[in-house]
């Protein structure tokens, strides 16, 4: 996720009799990449399909972005851990909960979510970051409550840790190139005004 091509994405088959199939949909319902291998002397509409099939700029600039690969997870995960530094004394005061890596796991710094103690606070802070100019965004609505989830279950399922989290989460900025000092200095503003005293 940390980089992208516009859209796109990579399908990835593991048995090899679905191949051919694959390259069907890839290729508007048609048969045309068995036609340019000259396993077809033409080629025709045979099943559904779409335009899946990724551009040559797209993949041109994808190409570049994976030989940066390892340099853009290095930079992601600084962002990261600079974040996880400056917040840990709001953690010691009870204000909010970081992220947990078990020590087992590496991660890619994608992103970097902090826990608040209500749904109020976190929207107290996540309008207060707005007006200092810090986008931080909630945003992660548990599957089974969304419109699709709903029609997908065959019954209600009560997963009330997963709401409540999801009620109290707040995403910090991260991206290559962020001014970390700007950053924090604004965060830390909004977290002194909103929690002055903490939560003893």
């Amino acid at each position: 996720k940390n980089i992208h091509c516009g859209q796109g994405g990579a399908l990835l088959v593991n048995q090899s009799e679905f191949i051919s199939r694959v390259e069907v949909l890839l290729e508007h319902g048609t048969n045309r990449r068995q036609f340019l291998r000259g396993e077809a002397d033409h080629y025709s509409w045979q099943d559904a399909g779409s335009s899946f099939a990724m551009s040559e700029i797209n993949a041109a600039f994808l190409s570049a972005q994976l030989e940066s690969l390892s340099n853009v997870t290095e930079d992601r995960r600084g962002i990261w851990h600079e974040y996880h530094g400056a917040f840990e004394k709001f953690e010691d005061r009870g204000i909010l909960r970081r992220p947990i890596i078990p020590g087992h796991c590496r991660h890619n710094g994608h992103c970097y979510p902090l826990l608040f103690p209500s749904l109020e606070m976190r929207e107290q802070v996540r309008k207060a970051l707005y007006t200092q100019g810090v986008m931080a965004h909630f945003h992660y609505i548990p599957l089974h409550s969304s419109p699709m989830g709903r029609r997908r279950c065959s019954s209600d399922p009560v997963l009330p840790d997963t709401e409540e989290i999801s009620r109290r989460l707040l995403r910090m900025p991260l991206y290559i190139g962020l001014d970390m000092k700007d950053c924090l200095a604004r965060i830390e503003a909004v977290l002194q005004g909103v929690f002055p005293g903490g939560r003893r």
